[in-house]
């Protein structure tokens, strides 16, 4: 009988393990899928990002900004938003890790 619920028990534990790996897949655009480490990665923050890209727009302040999320570009973590000021568009992409600013583009409104 003990080894009929530790069977069970164990059965369990692996169920569950099976499913929390599963979960670690992630899919982004596109059939490319990666999978997560199991380490934590630590993100610079939507408040960050915002910071960076004020920052490049001299005189742009934080209701100027506009759409900043958290998203993937080829399988990279990145914060992507907008700016308007002064009749213009700046649209960018700013790696979620690093910091660093990918993709920068100024349209005219």
């Amino acid at each position: 009988m003990k080894n009929k619920i530790f069977m069970g028990m164990l059965l369990g534990v692996i169920a569950i393990n099976g499913v929390m790996s599963a979960n670690a897949v992630r899919r982004t655009s596109g059939n490319n899928v990666t999978r997560m480490s199991s380490q934590k990665t630590r993100y610079i923050g939507v408040n960050k990002a915002r910071s960076i890209a004020l920052s490049r727009v001299p005189g742009a302040n934080s209701s100027h900004v506009r759409n900043l999320h958290f998203d993937y570009e080829d399988g990279r973590p990145v914060y992507e938003g907008k700016i308007y000021f002064k009749g213009l568009e700046y649209e960018f992409d700013i790696d979620a890790v690093t910091g660093r600013v990918v993709s920068w583009d100024v349209d005219r409104d």
